[in-house]
């Protein structure tokens, strides 16, 4: 619920009443801050939540940090928010059985798809978010085994995107 309350204030939000006045986009951190907090919960909670629920937290974090990515963020804070999401995609992951259901499928792919997006927003900023794109690419381009039709088809153009654009990089000799 908290994920889905921060995600509404970011579509909601008048962003340029919000970037005119005097904190020069320090709501940015707040909101990252906001998430790592949300996650590290997510984590660490004694309740036991379905692979399900986890798995939308983590989508909606991943909605949060692609609309702050959006906003030119800062890299430092996308960097910690990635760190986050990551930690926190391990963490699902140990629960979740792939293919078990083709929406926690879908969901869990989608998320992946859109940190993909969110690191290369950022990337070239910071070495930080760098060191994320081995990571990312590699999950990213993996999708490319799942059927098409599980994907919307701006998600399924992201997967064949990174696909091309890597086996380019492999094939000119370029350092990726």
């Amino acid at each position: 619920m908290w994920f889905r309350i921060v995600e509404n204030l970011l579509i909601t939000m008048n962003y340029e009443r919000v970037e005119g006045r005097r904190n020069g986009g320090t709501w940015r951190g707040h909101c990252i801050r906001c998430l790592e907090g949300l996650l590290h919960l997510m984590c660490t909670d004694t309740l036991e939540r379905s692979a399900m629920v986890s798995v939308n937290c983590l989508a909606s974090a991943s909605r949060i940090l692609f609309r702050i990515a959006d906003r030119s963020s800062p890299a430092e804070s996308l960097a910690r928010g990635l760190q986050a999401c990551m930690d926190a995609l391990r963490h699902v992951e140990k629960r979740l059985v792939i293919g078990s259901s083709e929406i926690l499928t879908r969901t869990w792919a989608e998320t992946q798809i859109r940190l993909w997006q969110v690191m290369m927003k950022g990337k070239g900023k910071d070495g930080d978010i760098a060191w994320y794109f081995d990571i990312l690419t590699a999950r990213v381009v993996a999708l490319n085994g799942f059927p098409f039709k599980t994907f919307e088809v701006e998600m399924a153009h992201a997967i064949e995107w990174a696909r091309r654009q890597t086996l380019l990089m492999y094939n000119s000799g370029s350092d990726l």
